[in-house]
């Protein structure tokens, strides 16, 4: 054990560690796949984004140079938020001659923050990964001295943790605080290699979806009530019911949405409770494995790292019918372990040689298989822990509510913290909210717990 900490610790001082530096290395297989889906134009899929949104009180209006200098001092101190995209195939490349991140400033949207509705003015122009801007930054104004502040980009270009150090920095540059910058030069992919992590079994295998599909021409009318009982919390009968009749048509079913509810405070081990209640959802309809996907920080293997870039990978939990909180956390704690989650990542090389229609066409959605096509997990869960919103203050800006957009295409759930409050991001293909709403999911979830 010990001379494997030290050859691993020798392979990751090869990997250079630069202040600023300029982002020039290949495409990872992580980001060509995230480019990839909904590249097309052939499938359902609409493109990966990362959108995190801040709303506050605002002591006076902020003027928009005061955003643009901020944005400048951001983006000199992580050059990543200038990449653009060359090349095609395996040859592609990240080159750092883009233009900086785009300001669009607005004076008042309807978006709630709380659901999918009213996002339309999210999606003003596209997010061009050859040519660039890659990075917006939106600036709302609210009534009552309220103010939004969005910032979007490609998952290709940027984590869940990089968004958060973007957010972070622009905050300080706002305050007049000393950045942290951005010190990395390599990918995800160039991590692991120097891990040269040992092959590891895949738990890729059948497994059921969080809510079945509905079908065109059925009515849906479905009541469903259960008792479940998890291990290690109380049992208690959680019902699951929906009394609206109608007809479902394809276009019904057609795209994504979600909605944020809160779960309340005093949680422990809130992940393990929620990823099982979720599983017992998905096993009213089925006696599939439910395989619950948790995003896994890679920048956990050098933490020197400061990174806007991909370092995420996924792990994979099984649960059978009856499996509680202690089980989940029983297998993830062994998954991060044994570091699973760098073979996981490996695995994704190959991928850059395939043209990225294709990739869209055999792993999107399109409008013969949305309903048929399997999918690669149960539900995503991604823990982001408590969102430190005094971080988020500056100019006379405080912010006091945040959300962020579920990547679309299954089930997707954020677990996040606020103020004490325990909150959810659920975001379903609408194939499944037509057989189960929203708000039937959270009390089912809420009496979970």
């Amino acid at each position: 054990m010990h001379s494997e900490m030290v050859d691993q610790q020798l392979a990751l001082n090869k990997l250079t560690l630069q202040d600023n530096a300029p982002v020039e290395r290949p495409v990872s297989g992580s980001e060509y796949y995230h480019a990839s889906i909904g590249s097309s134009g052939l499938t359902l899929e609409r493109d990966r984004q990362i959108c995190f949104a801040l709303e506050g009180t605002c002591a006076a209006d902020i003027p928009a140079q005061v955003w643009r200098d901020a944005i400048a001092t951001t983006t000199q101190a992580n050059p990543a938020l200038r990449m653009r995209w060359k090349g095609i195939l395996g040859w592609s490349r990240w080159v750092n001659d883009g233009p900086p991140p785009s300001l669009r400033m607005l004076d008042h949207v309807d978006w709630s923050l709380n659901s999918s509705e009213h996002m339309d003015f999210l999606d003003a122009w596209p997010i061009d990964l050859r040519h660039g801007p890659v990075v917006e930054f939106i600036v709302a104004r609210r009534p009552d001295n309220r103010l939004l502040v969005v910032m979007r980009t490609h998952h290709a270009i940027m984590d869940g943790m990089g968004g958060f150090h973007v957010l972070c920095e622009l905050f300080r540059a706002l305050r007049g605080e000393p950045l942290l910058g951005s010190n990395v030069t390599f990918s995800d992919a160039q991590l692991v290699e120097a891990l040269n992590p040992p092959k590891s079994p895949s738990l890729r295998v059948p497994t059921c979806r969080l809510i079945e599909h509905a079908e065109p021409g059925y009515s849906v009318n479905n009541s469903v009530s259960n008792s479940v009982s998890n291990s290690g919390s109380n049992s208690g009968s959680n019902s699951v019911s929906n009394s609206v009749t109608k007809s479902v048509n394809q276009v019904d079913l057609l795209g994504d949405a979600w909605q944020r509810f809160s779960l309340g405070s005093g949680h422990s081990k809130a992940l393990s409770k929620v990823a099982c209640a979720f599983a017992a959802l998905a096993h009213k309809s089925s006696t599939l494995p439910a395989l619950i996907a948790v995003p896994v920080d890679l920048r956990r293997h050098m933490p020197a790292m400061r990174s806007v870039t991909n370092f995420s990978s996924m792990l994979v939990v099984k649960l059978l019918p009856g499996d509680g909180p202690e089980v989940f956390q029983t297998r993830l704690r062994e998954l991060l372990e044994a570091k699973v989650e760098l073979s996981v990542a490996k695995g994704f090389n190959l991928i850059r040689w395939f043209p990225m229609w294709l990739v869209d066409v055999l792993l999107g959605r399109t409008r013969k298989n949305f309903l048929s096509k399997r999918p690669m997990e149960t539900v995503v869960i991604s823990n982001l822990g408590a969102v430190p919103l005094q971080h988020f203050q500056g100019a006379g800006f405080e912010a006091d509510d945040f959300t962020c957009v579920p990547i679309p295409g299954n089930a997707f759930a954020v677990l996040m913290q606020i103020n004490g409050d325990f909150r959810v991001i659920l975001g379903l293909p609408k194939a499944q909210l037509a057989q189960c709403q929203f708000d039937e999911i959270a009390r089912f979830v809420n009496e979970s717990l």
